[in-house]
């Protein structure tokens, strides 16, 4: 499709693919505009309720805010469907907190959650709700306004992710979601309860499972505390978080508003005097002094004489109190003192002497100082993915896709052979005459077995020889 035109559009590059759409990145013929366009192909829909997937996309269609992606367009052609979105520039939420800021301090997280919860509120209104919410579907643009992704609000498209046990999808569901009953607004609240979990902490409780045991565990175990991850979120914003993911709907908050409440009663001034109200008082003009009847008269003269004794009192005293016109501490001399002279000298020099040691020292350490990373090209094989080789260099996928310009490539997207991928590692060791791969372990205080994974040695004997280069990787994991 790529070079093809769709309506007023020019195909430009494919964004990514799933089991549900193939993403395009399209620009309009004549107009400075882009959009992606989203095509379900013909074996996706013949699996699909194309009556439901119609009706949702109606409801989204009459949706406008300025914090979700707008829906422009719907195409039937070919047996294809076409789904024409806003395109948001910038990155994931999820990427911004793994690549970018880690744990966000809250009085910088809140401002861009209040925008989140803003849009969903205004979703909920429409009658859309309990769509795929979470942290990959949340858009921070270079202008720092989020954008959720019109497409993460379709429930149908939900569905169709957590059929397959897609653990992106499966860690933000609810546990009524889990046991199969019917989720209502609060599932979204629990969610959302997530998303603004891993804002604070830089990480998602259940990153590290499988999709089976993140279901268990939303299902029998709580949460752990914000504060294991990161120890300065606050104490009274830690409760409105569990409030919101509680195992029992009824005890969650009941919609965004009453979300929003709790967190603006925590933060927001306590001062029942808002600004308008002391502007008005700044504001509220003065009484009317009474005018004297009598004629007032100024005696300038007495005035004069008494500025004038003034201004005499201080120069007699200045006169009297030399000492308090010139301080020893001033650069002053009598070029007759060479004793003092000299003194100011010595202690200059020392001065310049003592910044050119400092600055020698700086330089020097500047010059020792060595890079303790290295980058390295690892060679795709056939059927390998992201995910794959995140795994075997103890990475995240979002420093992958950072390193290689691939943020849009789905972890589980088998990548093209011989292709080489940018790999951030601790070091590229050549090992030395008589030297195992044991010694390489210690050298950097990590165990054989991961040195063995990420070099993908099958016999130590005959794969570790003299000259052989062995990755060491950051465990970043």
């Amino acid at each position: 499709m790529i070079g093809e035109p769709i309506l007023n559009y020019k195909v430009e590059a494919q964004l990514e693919e799933n089991h549900l759409f193939r993403s395009y990145l399209a620009q309009h013929a004549q107009f400075q505009k882009k959009v992606v366009i989203k095509t379900i192909t013909p074996k996706t829909l013949s699996h699909l309720d194309s009556e439901r997937l119609l009706n949702e996309l109606k409801r989204l269609s009459q949706i406008q805010h300025p914090n979700i992606t707008t829906f422009y367009d719907y195409l039937e052609e070919n047996e294809h469907i076409h789904l024409f979105f806003e395109y948001v520039e910038g990155r994931s939420l999820m990427n911004h907190i793994l690549s970018v800021s880690g744990p966000i301090p809250q009085e910088r997280a809140l401002p861009i959650f209040f925008q989140i919860l803003e849009a969903v509120a205004y979703a909920h209104k429409n009658q859309i709700k309990n769509g795929a919410l979470n942290s990959n579907h949340v858009y921070i643009t270079p202008k720092k306004q989020i954008k959720i992704l019109e497409s993460a609000l379709l429930p149908m498209y939900l569905e169709e992710n957590v059929k397959l046990d897609d653990v992106e999808f499966v860690s933000f569901l609810s546990p009524e979601q889990i046991a199969g009953n019917l989720p209502d607004i609060r599932s979204d609240i629990y969610a959302l309860g997530l998303i603004l979990y891993q804002m604070l902490t830089g990480t998602h409780p259940y990153s590290d499972f499988t999709s089976e045991q993140i279901k268990q565990k939303v299902l029998k175990e709580a949460l752990p505390p914000m504060t294991d991850f990161y120890p300065m979120v606050d104490v009274q914003l830690q409760k409105i978080v569990e409030k919101a993911l509680r195992k029992n709907p009824d005890d969650r908050y009941p919609d965004c508003t009453a979300f929003h409440e709790a967190l603006l009663s925590v933060f927001q001034p306590k001062s029942n005097v808002t600004q308008k109200s002391v502007l008005k008082k700044v504001k509220k003009p003065r009484q009317k002094r009474p005018v004297p009847t009598e004629t007032q008269f100024i005696n300038l003269p007495l005035f004069i004489l008494i500025g004038l004794l003034i201004f005499s009192a201080i120069l007699y005293y200045q006169y009297q109190n030399p000492s308090n016109q010139i301080d020893d501490s001033q650069i002053i001399f009598n070029l007759e003192d060479t004793e003092r002279i000299q003194r100011k000298q010595d202690s200059i020099l020392r001065s310049k002497e003592e910044q050119r040691y400092q600055d020698s020292i700086r330089l020097v350490n500047n010059l020792t100082r060595k890079d303790t990373s290295q980058i390295f090209i690892h060679k795709v094989k056939y059927g390998e993915t992201l995910q794959y080789l995140a795994g075997r260099y103890f990475t995240h996928v979002d420093s992958l896709r950072k390193m290689n310009d691939m943020y849009q490539v789905p972890k589980d997207k088998k990548l093209e052979a011989r292709y080489g991928m940018r790999i951030l590692v601790k070091d590229i060791y050549i090992i030395r005459e008589n030297e195992g791969l044991g010694s390489v372990a210690a050298r950097y205080n990590v165990s054989t077995g991961v040195l063995i994974q990420a070099n993908g040695i099958r016999d130590v004997a005959e794969e570790v020889f003299e000259g052989k280069k062995i990755v060491v990787p950051l465990i970043t994991r």
